[in-house]
């Protein structure tokens, strides 16, 4: 092996194995680098598949620590994805230095609960029966009407008003 044989081979071990807009791939580890927009979506979705096809890998490192901004859209549907790999196989180890994002409990969706001690606000969500969807609204009124001088009327079927003081 030449010299520069072993330039180009260090190299290519540094870089990452792919790169895309929102992602960064390397060995076992996905970088995720934005979650403002929904084009992460897809791409992350793929990534995913492909460190499980195609590489093979059945334990993954996602790196959300360059997140700085955060839409509930692509945070939702991240979550869902990593859901939906746990099922296939997958274990996945979480790298997050966003406080936010640790607490939005993206990583393994809450269940809502009849007496919760915490907001309903900034939280992913997880349910899988009607009387789960009636405890997050339920949850999200009063949240809201907790943190706002908006006073929300609810009304036994589902409907709500939203009514200035």
């Amino acid at each position: 092996m030449t010299e520069k044989d072993k330039i180009v081979s260090e190299e290519r071990q540094v870089k990452p194995l792919g790169l895309n807009y929102y992602t960064a791939i390397k060995d076992n580890s996905v970088s995720v680098l934005d979650l403002s927009h929904a084009r992460v979506i897809p791409e992350f979705m793929r990534v995913i598949y492909k460190m499980k096809h195609k590489f093979g890998h059945t334990n993954i490192i996602l790196d959300f620590s360059s997140v700085n901004m955060v839409l509930p859209g692509p945070l939702v549907s991240i979550s869902a994805c990593i859901e939906f790999f746990k099922t296939q196989g997958l274990s996945f180890e979480i790298r997050v230095h966003n406080s936010y994002l640790l607490g939005t409990s993206f990583y393994s969706p809450e269940i809502p609960v009849e007496n919760p001690t915490n907001s309903f606000l900034d939280k992913v969500w997880k349910f899988s029966e009607s009387k789960h969807v009636y405890k997050i609204v339920d949850g999200l009124i009063e949240s809201k009407k907790e943190t706002s001088s908006i006073k929300c009327l609810y009304c036994r079927y589902g409907s709500w008003f939203i009514a200035d003081p």
